[in-house]
């Protein structure tokens, strides 16, 4: 693949690199002017002097623009004068939107306490959102944009300045290779030129903030993706004196196509707002690789087989729903979601941390129709403590009737509760330990696969002697592996041959002793029978 590519979807309403389409609101129609002084976008911005009075400008596109389920409006807006505006509650500073100059909605994003330090601001609202306050009777399709302030005080100049406003809901990023991979910090620079200005991934001091959806590779072109060490912020659109401006699950990164690769290493992904927290969303790719990574507050996690998640965490985060993916050493802590975890399997959880904050499940396993086996290597803490209804059990699951579901708990692993809605039945088995027996050629140290092991159970320990623990073949590793509980530590004796086809050799005996606590891992050599 090439160099990365940068795209968004966003449709300009007005880049505000001149006067004509605008009009003030609440008086003072001379007043406006053209101010190339302080802009964001381009060479100019649209200025008003407003003082002790509620005031403002927008801009007329000509038409009403059906807005997509996605589409939010993206407003840029300065205030030469933080102090002045009022309140946020009381609607310091408003985008308008509406359908006439008289049939308006009024959203009441920033005021002198939340927009203290001044300086551009991209206000991202969705028109079909409550407004927090209305002129006349505004319809569906908007037509007028801009910005209101109630000012406090009386000003000498103007100060209040829109600039770039557009409409859509998305960034792609394509292409890309090992040489010059595409990145988040690389992506923020790219839309926050002066010639672009986006407004929906801007940098920030160690990262970046996400304000929309962010899409790695598309449907149609794959994307090479390598981040580490970064902080990436989802802002808060929706502070809880006022109505929520933006749709809950508008910001989200999506990472697709079966050719995407992704690599992010160390970043940390903070969640500012309560309501629109910002979602993960794998559909398709060839491999994704999370190390390191921390995801707090943020919403849900929706993965794909794809994916491995080593040592990350999810803190205070919504729901993961793994759909195969791996998770290796992670941490999931004081979960939003009634079940923190939508998984078909344990299998895929190896040395993880569950830890509740006080309600709610680890893992909801759905449905289970047929009787099955299943591993469980993690520990949790904070759960109900005995198999019950509480709601706060480790596991959630539905055995069908007639069937069972059996948990073998490694050796070393707490042993999970379980909430069991349905009429089957469900079998915990606790301190499982695992025998693995690994072949090899004893010239090449190479893996000898479908050589025959054949081990049992010597006398002195919780088995009965005789008892078969193998009698099976090599994987193309050269391996077989045995779990089970054991009481004490158990004797073992065996063989391992191989002399029916392809490269022969000679009968290796096996005497060890499977650790009750540790299990046993042997490797026996095998000398070619020439």
């Amino acid at each position: 693949m090439a160099a990365p590519s940068y795209a968004t979807d966003l449709t300009d309403i007005t880049l505000s690199e001149s006067t004509t389409g605008w009009a003030a609101l609440g008086g003072g129609a001379s007043g406006l002017s053209l101010e190339p002084d302080f802009t964001i976008q381009g060479s100019n911005c649209i200025a008003k002097q407003i003082k002790a009075e509620t005031k403002g400008h927008h801009y007329n596109y000509g038409s009403g623009i059906a807005m997509g389920a996605d589409d939010h409006v993206f407003v840029w807006n300065y205030v030469s004068t933080p102090g002045t505006p009022d309140l946020l509650a009381n609607g310091g500073i408003r985008v308008t939107m509406g359908t006439g100059s008289t049939a308006r909605k009024e959203f009441y994003v920033a005021g002198s306490d939340t927009y203290f330090r001044g300086g551009w601001v991209c206000y991202p609202v969705r028109y079909s959102q409550t407004a927090d306050a209305t002129s006349g009777s505004p319809g569906a399709n908007p037509q007028y944009f801009g910005i209101v302030m109630k000012g406090t005080v009386t000003v000498k100049a103007p100060n209040m300045g829109v600039d770039a406003i557009r409409y859509g809901s998305d960034v792609q990023i394509t292409a890309g290779d090992g040489t010059t991979p595409a990145t988040f910090v690389a992506l923020a620079q790219y839309a926050d030129n002066s010639t672009r200005s986006w407004g929906l991934i801007q940098e920030i001091s160690g990262g970046v903030s996400v304000q929309g959806k962010v899409r790695i590779g598309t449907s149609s072109t794959a994307c090479e993706f390598d981040e580490s060490n970064v902080l990436v912020v989802f802002p808060n659109n929706n502070p809880s004196a006022v109505n929520q401006k933006t749709l809950a699950g508008f910001k989200e990164v999506i990472i697709d196509n079966a050719g995407t690769d992704v690599t992010w290493t160390g970043i940390t992904f903070l969640s500012l707002d309560g309501t629109d927290k910002g979602d993960f969303t794998v559909t398709n790719a060839s491999a994704v690789l999370w190390d390191g990574c921390t995801f707090q507050s943020v919403g849900d996690t929706v993965l794909h087989s794809s994916v491995t998640a080593s040592s990350c965490t999810w803190l205070g985060a919504g729901q993961i729903t793994s759909n195969s993916a791996e998770f290796d050493g992670c941490v999931i802590k004081d979960s939003a979601a009634t079940e923190a975890v939508a998984a078909s399997t344990l299998n895929d959880f190896t040395d993880c941390s569950f830890e509740s904050g006080g309600t709610g499940h680890a893992i909801d396993l759905g449905t289970v129709s047929t009787s099955t086996t299943m591993s469980w290597n993690s520990f949790d803490s904070g759960y109900a403590a005995t198999d019950g209804s509480t709601g706060n059990e480790t596991l959630l699951v539905n055995v069908a009737a007639g069937q069972t579901l059996t948990i073998n708990v490694g050796s070393g692993y707490t042993t999970p509760t379980v909430y069991n809605t349905g009429s089957g039945t469900v079998n915990v088995v606790s301190g499982q330990v695992t025998t693995t027996i690994k072949v090899v050629d004893v010239t090449t140290g190479s893996a000898i696969q479908n050589a025959r092991v054949y081990l049992t159970a010597s006398a002195g320990g919780s088995l009965t002697e005789g008892t078969v623990i193998f009698n099976a073949l090599t994987d193309v590793n050269g391996e077989v592996s045995d779990t089970r509980s054991l009481g004490s530590n158990q004797p073992v004796t065996g063989r391992v041959r191989k002399g029916s086809s392809g490269a022969l050799y000679k009968t290796s005996p096996i005497t060890g002793t499977v650790d009750s606590g540790a299990g046993l891992s042997l490797t026996v050599q095998m000398i070619p029978d020439d």
